[in-house]
This record gives structure tokens, C-alpha cells and sequence, in this order.
């Protein structure tokens, strides 16, 4: 699906000094997927490996941190050469080695001429955990996130020269005509049902079910508990979930002030204000960090 964040790394690939790249945002907005579009439409070949699920990789990171070793491992591994300005390297889910998110560092001063770009999801989470990790200075930063209103048209096949009338009406602030008003009011309620997310909207274009659209949603949903359980620190990880939990009951109130009271049901009602946030502060932070909420 065309995605805009397309065009920042096509201007990424082509800079003269050009730092590693890091990709991040929450689970399933469409990182990998549009690395690959990426690396197939603009490079002779691409590499991608996934370091949730490449142990052996992480090793090797676990054993080197400089760029050669870690080339040479991957050509041997993978059959297949690397060669600077016409092979993409993409390390998935990289906040899952933390070794391999500090090499970055060593590829901009040694490596340049490599296109390295990492993706990952929950990279707000490690960095927080150990700041020292990051490569400051030497890594560029995209931020993704799931489809606007106008990438789900593009999605679902809505008239481009049906957008560029809206945008030219909305710039020039002028009435639109009242049929293709309509269609945009049509379209805007299937998108506050179906969301941004690539895999659920590719889902809807392809069945026009709401049904199965929830199934989607849903095991995204389920994917955010699972990084909960796997990746916030032990005495978090129910606060950090009831959080989770609290957003619908949140979003779904006329007064949108965020109140503590709403996660904790067993909070007396005479308790001190202050407390909810000193309980649950820490958690939601987590939340905004791994990308599931903004603030």
C-alpha cells in the first residue's frame, strides 16, 4: 500500500552523507513491509533479517560490534553479497538486540558507504531502559505510523482526482460539491471503524468485511499484551496492561480528561487524587514510549 513515509527514504537513500537509519513505531503499522517495497523498487537487491527470531545472528552481535565481521557473517549466511550503494540491509525488530542498535554507531564511523536501516517497535522501551544504548548523533530517526485519513483512501481505492479536488477546496476554502462530500463523509466513518493499520485495511479492501476486520484488530491487540508480558519490567506488567485496558473506557467518555480512577475500579473514591498518578504514571509512559499511545 503507498504509504508517504515512502518518499523520506527514497531522499534517506539518496544523501551524499548519509547516516544508518532507524525506522520505529508500534507493531503492525507497516515497517517491514515498506522496507521491502523499498528495497525491491530502489536497490539491485535487499537483505532482510529479523533479530526477534535470528539467535545466531544475535550472537554474532553478541560476539562483534564492528561492521566487517558482521558483513561477512551475513553474505555467508544468507549466500548472498553485499554490495555498497546497490544492496539495502535491513535489521528487523532490532530493539531485540541491543548489540546490534549500539553496531549502528560503528557503521556511520567505519561503514558509511552501506545502506543500513533497522526497524523496531518497541525501541522507546530499550532506549529507556538503558539510554547509553542509543547511537546518538550517529543514526537518523523516521518516525511511522499507522495510515491517515488520506493513505486509507489510497488504500481503498478512492479517486485521486477526488482527493486533489478536496485538497484544492480546503486550500482555496471553498465549498465542495455535495456528491463527492458525501462519499468523503462515507469513507471517513469506514475509516474511524477499520483504523490505520496496513494488514487490517488490506483485509477490509479485500473482503469488505467488518467482521473479519475485527478478527484483525483483535489479534493486534493481543500482540500489544504479548510485548507487555515479554518486554516491561516485572513489577509493571499488570499496571502496564490495565492501562492498555483503560483506553476504550477513556476514549469513549465526553469529558476526554484522562482520569486514573477509570483503571483502578477498586480505588475508593475518597482516595487521594495524586495517588492514581503516581501508581500508574510510569506504565503509561511505557505505553507512549513502545508507540500504543500518544501524548
Amino acid at each position: 500500500m503507498k504509504r508517504k513515509i515512502y518518499a523520506d527514504l527514497v531522499k534517506w537513500k539518496n544523501q551524499t552523507e548519509r547516516m544508518p537509519l532507524i525506522v520505529h513505531g508500534a507493531r503492525q503499522v507497516g515497517k517491514s513491509y515498506i522496507l521491502q517495497m523499498f528495497g525491491r523498487n530502489e536497490f539491485e537487491r535487499y537483505l532482510m533479517v529479523n533479530l526477534e527470531a535470528d539467535k545466531a545472528l544475535v550472537r554474532i552481535f553478541e560476539e562483534h560490534i564492528t561492521p566487517i565481521p558482521i558483513i561477512q557473517y551475513l553474505e555467508s549466511a544468507h549466500a548472498q553479497r553485499i554490495v555498497p550503494g546497490k544492496t539495502l540491509v535491513i535489521l528487523d525488530e532490532i530493539q531485540a538486540c541491543e548489540r546490534a542498535l549500539t553496531s549502528l554507531k560503528f557503521f556511520y564511523e567505519q561503514a558509511p558507504e552501506y545502506h543500513i536501516v533497522a526497524a523496531g517497535s518497541l525501541l522507546g522501551v530499550a532506549v529507556n531502559r538503558d539510554k547509553s544504548l542509543f547511537p546518538v548523533e550517529a543514526v537518523e530517526e523516521l518516525a511511522m505510523f499507522p495510515m491517515d485519513f488520506e493513505e486509507f483512501l489510497w488504500g481503498v481505492g478512492f479517486l485521486e482526482e477526488h482527493i486533489a479536488y478536496a485538497k484544492e477546496c480546503f486550500l482555496q476554502k471553498k465549498p465542495m460539491d455535495d456528491f463527492i462530500m458525501r462519499r468523503f463523509a462515507e469513507q471517513f466513518k469506514l475509516y474511524t471503524l477499520v483504523g490505520g493499520m496496513p494488514r487490517v485495511v488490506e483485509q477490509f479492501v479485500n473482503t469488505h468485511s467488518l467482521s473479519s476486520v475485527l478478527e484483525f484488530q483483535r489479534s493486534i491487540i493481543e500482540e500489544y499484551f504479548a510485548d507487555i508480558a515479554k518486554y516491561a519490567v516485572t513489577s509493571e506488567k499488570t499496571k502496564v496492561a490495565n492501562c492498555l485496558k483503560s483506553i476504550p473506557i477513556q476514549l469513549a467518555k465526553k469529558n476526554k480528561k484522562f482520569v486514573y480512577a477509570d483503571i483502578d475500579r477498586n480505588s475508593s473514591a475518597s482516595e487521594d487524587k495524586h495517588a492514581g498518578a503516581r501508581k500508574y504514571l510510569d506504565s503509561i509512559n511505557w505505553l507512549n514510549e513502545a508507540g500504543i499511545v500518544h501524548f
